[in-house]
């Protein structure tokens, strides 16, 4: 598997994949568009899979034939840095592991990601599945949240969310109910007002996950277990984000009635649980954490101090 991956992972092949494989295919971007990433995470597995292996090792030694891989690629909406380096570990006895990090964002540019919303509204493709739902019916604690919410609201949530832009050539408006029944349904209308309506501007939205992807995703370096980036998240990277929501809610965001706007802010905490707490919304999407670990630090890494 190294060996077919260390052949052709390279600039061309980050060209062919950002320029032409995901170009204005949805099917493609829906389905495809974390297979560069899992690729850079299968050479860590690999790297990973031949450390545990060297324990019951003869020689206890790196095997032979890994070439290394180095290249970066960038455009308005993807950056990729990929290199390689054999890195003596502390744990066991300072042996050299070979070891691939990387910097990795991207997201669609900004009329695909237009056209891949609508493409989604056309397909019904928001919102969680069948199988989604049951899980959450399943969680005690977050049904828990629905009924307080619902209660909150006369006995349904109701949310009318609309994004469009300036131009006036994108709108896209769906209903938003939450309620012990349906749990999480998302349609065209509702049979009664909503409790509240989101006017979101596109323009706004697409810059913002932009900054936050280029931001935190972009100048992340990941790498195997036995590498742990001595990353720089204090205060400033969290006064950044704070100003980027800040900034993006006050140009981007349009609530009403303004009333309601109190209100919500007071439920605020149960709805972001029910977003980022339901099964299956978390998890490790790197490799499994180790006890043992060589802190390096992000300079160090990027300027080959070692």
């Amino acid at each position: 598997m190294r060996k077919a991956l260390q052949k052709d992972f390279n600039l061309g092949f980050a060209k062919w994949y950002f320029e032409d494989f995901l170009n204005g295919d949805y099917d493609k971007i829906i389905n495809g568009a974390g297979g560069f990433r899992e690729a850079l995470w299968r050479l860590i597995r690999i790297e990973e899979e031949v450390s545990n292996n060297l324990q019951c090792s003869e020689t206890g030694e790196w095997p032979e034939g890994f070439e290394k891989i180095e290249f970066s690629y960038q455009n308005n909406n993807t950056n990729v840095e990929v290199w390689e380096k054999s890195i003596p570990v502390s744990f066991d006895q300072n042996k050299k592991y070979y070891t691939t990090l990387f910097k990795y964002s991207w997201i669609p540019d900004k009329e695909t990601a237009k056209n891949l919303i609508k493409y989604l509204v056309l397909n019904n493709s928001f919102g969680p599945s069948e199988k989604g739902i049951s899980r959450i019916q399943s969680d005690e604690g977050q049904m828990e949240l629905i009924n307080s919410l619902s209660e909150r609201y006369g006995g349904s949530f109701d949310v009318q969310l609309t994004l469009k832009n300036k131009e006036g050539d994108f709108e896209v408006k769906k209903y938003l109910k939450i309620n012990p029944d349906v749990v999480f349904k998302l349609s065209d209308s509702i049979e009664e007002s909503p409790d509240i309506s989101v006017d979101i501007d596109y323009d706004v939205l697409y810059n913002f996950v932009t900054y936050m992807t280029n931001k935190f995703d972009g100048e992340k370096i990941e790498g195997p277990y036995w590498v742990q980036i001595d990353e720089n998240s204090g205060p400033g990277n969290f006064f950044s984000a704070l100003g980027a929501i800040s900034k993006a809610w006050k140009e981007g965001v349009t609530i009403k009635p303004r009333y309601a706007l109190i209100k919500l802010l007071f439920n605020v905490k149960d709805i972001s649980q029910l977003v980022f707490n339901s099964p299956g919304s978390s998890g490790d999407t790197g490799s499994n954490s180790q006890d043992n670990q060589v802190k390096i630090s992000g300079e160090a890494v990027l300027n080959n101090k070692w």
